[in-house]
């Protein structure tokens, strides 16, 4: 676990390491919030969108964006969706970050948060925990829209070593954890904000763990923090003289060295002292109850990594954490003082985002059943009122509808939609089908997976067919296109689409469970290809690429 000011942990910058060290080839990247903005995460994750990085954002509250180089999803949640978390894809290597922090202004510079990269056999479990929070995504249609099928398949199986908040309660977990630390912790230091009354939980910590003693660490706009039942010691975060008469400055474009201020405590720590072991559980949880005692899909998803460090190891993080100047001063509670109470949605049907496939808009939302909602394509537009049947949380809008909204262009990158009786207009997220595209033919399809595996063009004839460099030695077919005496287009297409699948193979390495969802999907994305442009796809080269990819798959 490192801390935003200890290591001086920058997010978007060991993501692009580790895909500058993989190379050129598959790219992915899966971003998993609470609050996303946008306009912070284009400027801070720049450098990744330049190298064609295919990036999914699923994020807990409405977001949207004018930008085509990735794709914004609503997370389908009845409760909070407080999840971080980022997936980095790279062939067959995985790297998965976890902490505290929001892609926001504060989450990625100001605050002060925890967050860390796990990847290789060392973190093992860590990475087979994320795997699990995936599939339970999915299974629970969270996750409608982004493919998560290639992550879950990267990704090792097996016991893990996460609390995922939608397995069960925290509480629960963590009692059902304890017996294996040999013995019991006496006490219980926290670091987290407080929204709410956070008694209930702190209760339930002493009840079950046996604590004698538990400290709270946090921060107040006021001389002093709210009383918590059950908490013995509280340590309230102590700025400088110069922070509270200026303000805080902010670090816009996220480049300087260190921290010199915090704009607010947003780190999720909880310590257990028990004999000459810390067992720490840190990630995205605070101390409430939603987090941490709720049942079922009104509790709030959350995501913790459980690790063990030595007490000299948990005073240095104390000591490096924060700025200088700064430091935790012991005070005194306010029992007047209550603290601001989350106030989620009514709990009715909401719209989420959709998707453009050329036709029409698929628009997916919270519930099921007929809902009506007032359309518009941005502030000051007319709007329209639409009567539509989710079916299946899904309704179809067709385009000469979506015209009357839009106008006779293809849709915005957004829309803003409204309920019927409020005044209220929230973003609603457009991403198109055909993300990535890089033609309208029959061949685009065929171009665009073999620069997505291969990291460059396909090869065409001339000398300079084949790009040179590391993970770009050629196949006999790539060797074959580059020459001029091919037999006709339809040996052009056997070549093509061979050498896709044996970059598809080598991207896979030895994991052929990600090879064969890689090949699955390939086979699906021909077929609604196919159904689009029956012209450009005769049944016969329907049939020889989907039998091409099986025969790859049996040679692997």
């Amino acid at each position: 676990m490192k801390t935003s000011t200890e290591y001086f942990v920058r997010i978007p910058d060991e993501a692009e390491r580790f895909f500058r060290k993989a190379g050129a080839g598959r790219r992915r990247m899966l971003v998993l919030t609470y609050q996303f903005d946008p306009k912070t995460f284009e400027r801070r994750f720049d450098r990744i969108l330049q190298m064609g990085v295919e990036i999914d954002v699923l994020t807990g509250t409405p977001a949207a964006t004018e930008s085509t180089m990735y794709r914004i999803w609503r997370a389908n949640w009845r409760g909070t969706f407080h999840v971080k978390a980022i997936i980095l894809l790279a062939n067959q290597e995985v790297m998965v970050g976890l902490g505290s922090a929001n892609l926001t202004a504060n989450g990625l510079a100001d605050n002060l948060e925890v967050w860390d990269y796990f990847s290789g056999s060392g973190d093992w479990a860590v990475l087979a925990g994320v795997r699990s929070l995936l599939e339970t995504l999915k299974a629970r249609r969270v996750t409608k829209g982004p493919d998560v099928d290639e992550f879950i398949s990267a990704l090792p199986r097996g016991n893990h070593g996460l609390f995922i908040s939608m397995e069960g309660p925290l509480m629960d977990q963590l009692k059902r954890q304890v017996p294996s630390w040999r013995g019991s912790p006496k006490t219980i230091e926290i670091i987290s904000p407080i929204h709410g009354d956070a008694g209930p939980v702190v209760k339930q910590l002493r009840k079950h763990i046996g604590a004698s003693s538990v400290i709270l660490y946090s921060e107040s706009d006021r001389p002093s923090l709210p009383f918590v039942e059950g908490v013995t010691e509280y340590q309230i975060l102590d700025r400088p003289e110069a922070s509270r008469d200026e303000g805080e400055q902010d670090d816009p474009e996220g480049v300087t060295s260190e921290k010199s201020a915090i704009a607010g405590v947003h780190a999720k720590v909880y310590a257990f002292r028990v004999g000459k072991n810390i067992h720490l559980l840190w990630g995205s949880a605070n101390l409430s109850n939603s987090a941490w005692l709720v049942k079922g899909d009104k509790a709030n998803a959350e995501i913790l990594v459980h690790s063990v460090i030595s007490p000299g190891e948990w005073a240095r993080f104390f000591k490096k954490a924060l700025p200088k100047g700064y430091s935790w001063k012991k005070c005194v509670p306010d029992k007047s003082f209550k603290p601001p109470v989350y106030q989620g949605d009514d709990g009715g049907p909401q719209l989420l985002h959709a998707v453009w496939d050329g036709r029409g808009l698929d628009i997916t939302c919270t519930h099921p059943g007929i809902h009506e909602f007032k359309l518009r394509s941005g502030p000051g537009k007319p709007f329209r009122l639409t009567r539509l049947n989710y079916r299946n949380c899904a309704a179809w809008l067709p385009e000469q509808l979506g015209h009357k909204i839009w106008g006779q262009d293809p849709p915005p990158r957004h829309l803003e939609w409204s309920k019927p009786s409020e005044k209220e207009w929230l973003p609603l997220p457009i991403n198109y089908e055909d993300f990535g595209c890089t033609g309208q033919d029959s061949s685009s399809l065929v171009d665009r997976l073999y620069f997505i595996y291969a990291g460059h063009c396909i090869p065409t004839p001339g000398p300079k067919g084949i790009p040179n460099g590391k993970g770009k030695e050629p196949t006999d077919d790539e060797l074959e296109l580059t020459r001029s005496d091919h037999q006709g287009k339809l040996d052009e297409l056997v070549l093509k689409w061979r050498s896709v699948a044996a970059r598809m193979k080598r991207a896979s390495g030895k994991n052929t469970e990600l090879l064969r969802t890689r090949l699955y999907r390939t086979i699906e994305e021909i077929q609604r290809e196919a159904e689009l442009k029956p012209e450009m796809w005769p049944k016969h080269h329907v049939t020889f690429v989907r039998e091409l990819m099986y025969a790859c798959l049996a040679q692997s």
